[in-house]
């Protein structure tokens, strides 16, 4: 290949490869956001599947009312509008509770579980056997966004 006294023809090979180059960077990236937003949407499904799953339960309703006074201090939220609670199981004298937190450094995660404690408590539990768990992790619903004003 030939170039010319100011490199004409390298700046033109330069300028196709940057080009190129660029247009593997947006397809990698708008894959990447496209994966995000698939991620997320299952998330939320699951999520929003774990609330349903508890709330059609009728035996269920003296837990929800209970965990609806637990409030997140950081989000001033309770922990079922939030969606934190993702099972729930009557264990004899005692209760099973499968939860996370918004984030896996919360700093009020060991206060919101002695809050649920109490609450199990209150309506007649002896024993509150909370696992908290980070999968899936948790997202806010188009719902708690809108609540939260974001």
């Amino acid at each position: 290949m030939a170039f010319d006294f100011f490199g004409r023809k390298r700046r033109q090979t330069e300028d196709m490869e940057r080009r190129r180059r660029m247009q593997e960077f947006e397809s990698e990236r708008r894959r990447r956001e496209q994966e995000d937003v698939e991620r997320k949407r299952e998330s939320e499904e699951k999520l929003s599947s774990f609330k349903r799953n508890i709330e059609s339960k009728e035996e269920n309703a003296k837990f929800i009312g209970a965990l609806k006074k637990v409030i997140d201090p950081e989000i001033n939220v309770d922990i079922w509008t939030l969606g934190l609670v993702y099972g729930i199981e009557e264990k004899g004298k005692g209760v099973g509770i499968t939860m996370t937190f918004t984030t896996p450094t919360c700093p009020y995660g060991p206060q919101i579980l002695e809050d649920v404690k109490e609450k199990m408590t209150e309506i007649g539990f002896k024993t509150a056997d909370i696992e908290v768990v980070f999968n899936p992790v948790w997202i806010p619903t188009k719902e708690v966004r809108e609540l939260l004003g974001v």
